[in-house]
Formats: C-alpha cells, structure tokens, sequence
C-alpha cells in the first residue's frame, strides 16, 4: 500500500524514493569529484593523455607515441647501477619532430610542459629537459661493496639499428688552455631501453638540474658496434636545441 502525505494525498512509490535519493546521492559525489578535479589542476591517469593534452594546448597534430616513463620509475642500466626517473615523460614523433612532454607530480595544466626538437633520418638525438635520473653506483672498498648517489640528465636516440648492441657517445665542448679555448671530448654512456631506443645518461653533479642545458648544439660522434664488436656505425652531428 502506498504512504499517504499530512493532505492524504498518495505518498511517491518507495521504489521511486529509493532511485530519487540515489540520483542525487550520485549528482552531489559527481560535483564534489568534478571540484576536486578542477582543483588539483585537472589530472590525466596517464603519460598517453598528458601528451595529447600538450599537443591539443599547442595546436599541434597528434603524433606517435614511442616512449613513456612514470615519476619515479626504475631503470636498471649498467651492472651495479640503478637510476630512477624525477618526472614523467612522454616522447612522441611526427613531421620530423620529436614531441617531449613532462610532468611533475602528476599530469596537471600546471605541472606539464612540452619541449619540441628536430627529428633527421637515422639515429636522432632528443634531450629530455628540465628532467633528471638520480641514481645509486655500486663501488667497492676492497672487498667491501658501497652505494654512491649520482644524478644524470636523460638523453635519448631514436631511430637506433637493432643490430647494435654497444655504443659510445662523445660530446665535445670547448674548454680553456693555454693557447686559448680548446676542444676536449667528454664521454657518455649509452644503454639500449627498447628496439630502436637508446638511452644517454651524462652525469652531473647531485644537485644538478638540466644537465644537458650547456650542450645544446655541440658537437658529438656517435659509435655503435655489433656482437662481434666490429663497428657498425659512426656518426656525427650536433645536439638539437629545441625549436
């Protein structure tokens, strides 16, 4: 039987009472969430949507995406050396431009930005800016193995041979002598993350931030080798500096 309402008249069924207070149960969580949304500056779930996000921001076209790695991801490269990312990066590719979005903190409008480099065929270097790797190296006293702390600036080669599976990067950056400036190679470590993507890790100081900063447009030479250790490729060119 139906509740009457104090005039007599028929009370709503229970079933309707039920789904009413539910629907608004449902409309009260949805803008208490959407508030929150808005408030922590509209976070994305992942790197995929954080990059679409900077290049619709940028009126730029999608591109391919072909790396990402999270806030604090882990990244075993050489024996006894473990290095962990201080942002999250997304790195697209498209028209012969590398798209490199970043993240601190979550994918927020606040806390992303977008930086864009030239592309050219073969393997391509692709600063990843304003982004560090803090590591920990093992070393050894003796017989006595210990952890050192380092930090690095992230650097990646696309477009690298699957054939290759060792190589070295020089940078040469100019520096003073006694007949005036000179030009000396600094060496950099190479580590292979997946087919076709390399990457550099040039150690800085711990406190460091944008080690790659100073380098953009020297020169380096790029050696890759195969598994017979002969040589695979040598080239040369300069750091992209973002456009």
């Amino acid at each position: 039987m139906r509740e009457r309402t104090p005039t007599g008249r028929p009370g709503p069924r229970r079933g309707w009472r039920v789904f009413r207070n539910l629907l608004v149960a449902t409309l009260m969580f949805g803008a208490l969430g959407g508030f929150l949304w808005v408030r922590e500056g509209y976070p994305l779930p992942t790197a995929e949507l954080g990059l679409r996000r900077l290049e619709r921001q940028n009126l730029l076209a999608p591109s391919e995406i072909v790396w990402t790695a999270r806030e604090g991801e882990r990244l075993d490269l050489w024996e006894g050396t473990a290095v962990w990312m201080d942002q999250s990066v997304a790195v697209g590719v498209r028209d012969g431009l590398a798209l490199v979005g970043r993240a601190q903190g979550g994918w927020t409008v606040w806390g992303a930005g977008l930086s864009v480099f030239p592309v050219g065929e073969g393997p391509s270097p692709v600063p990843l800016p304003r982004t560090t790797l803090s590591g920990i190296r093992e070393e050894w006293d003796g017989e006595t193995p210990y952890g050192v702390p380092f930090s690095a600036g992230p650097m990646l080669f696309l477009q690298m041979p699957e054939e290759a599976v060792r190589g070295t990067l020089e940078i040469w950056e100019e520096q003073p002598g006694e007949d005036g400036a000179r030009t000396a190679p600094l060496e950099c470590r190479l580590h292979p993350l997946e087919a076709g993507i390399w990457l550099a890790a040039l150690e800085a100081e711990v406190t460091a931030v944008d080690a790659w900063q100073p380098y953009l447009g020297a020169p380096y030479t790029l050696r890759l080798y195969g598994e017979d250790g002969g040589l695979l490729l040598e080239q040369r060119g300069t750091i992209p500096e973002e456009l």
